[in-house]
């Protein structure tokens, strides 16, 4: 009887059922090896057969409450591990944009591929493609204004994030539909809803960007 309360709690490590008879099981073994003055043998094994069978349902129970509390969780971090990634792509981008300025005074002649030589861990995009939540480490550049200004924008999860660099205060005449409403000159860090399901600056109707020096928590 021993050797079955041990047996069916470990049958309890995989089903949780099991376990119940084996801790019943262990009691009454040990009752018997306590009845026959321990002239009967497994007082251990029954022991473990009681503890497993007690542990393991417990244990399962601790495993499934937070599976059910982290579960839930999972899709939010992804999301935000997502805009992250995106954002330090836009730093990385905007740290080779201001290296070529600082050689040429303009961002004139800041190329995909130009851009390319700077930060080769990236891909530069100006196609009309908008970018997508697929497109990791991937940038969209747009330079305008007569090289006064630029845009790089990334797809993050739902949203879409951009840096803006530029001496106009008024407008960033940038975009192929109307100009890109601009916060004043400076360097500036967007995001806008991506309801559209891609990210591009150039062809952008929406509501203007939400703009600050730093990049903002997603809306």
């Amino acid at each position: 009887m021993a050797i079955a309360s041990l047996v069916c709690s470990l049958v309890g490590l995989v089903t949780i059922l099991p376990a119940i008879p084996g801790v019943i099981l262990g009691f009454v073994a040990r009752s018997q090896i306590r009845a026959r003055g321990g002239r009967q043998g497994g007082a251990g094994l029954a022991l473990a057969g009681i503890i497993i069978g007690f542990v393991m349902p417990v244990f399962l129970l601790i495993i499934g409450i937070s599976l059910a509390i982290l579960l839930p969780t999972l899709p939010r971090v992804a999301a935000a591990a997502h805009d992250k990634a995106a954002q330090a792509d836009l730093t990385n981008a905007l740290v080779a944009a201001n290296v070529y300025k600082i050689t040429t005074q303009s961002y004139t002649g800041f190329t995909t591929t130009t851009a390319a030589s700077y930060s080769p861990f990236l891909t530069w995009d100006t196609s009309t493609t908008p970018l997508t939540g697929a497109n990791t480490n991937t940038v969209g550049l747009y330079v305008g204004d007569g090289g006064h200004s630029i845009i790089i924008d990334a797809a993050g999860d739902r949203d879409c994030w951009l840096v803006l660099d530029t001496t106009d205060a008024a407008g960033v005449d940038i975009n192929a539909v109307t100009t890109l409403p601009s916060p004043g000159a400076g360097t500036w860090y967007g995001e806008y809803s991506r309801t559209a399901g891609a990210c591009d600056s150039m062809f952008y109707t929406g509501s203007p960007p939400r703009w600050a020096h730093t990049f903002q928590a997603a809306a």
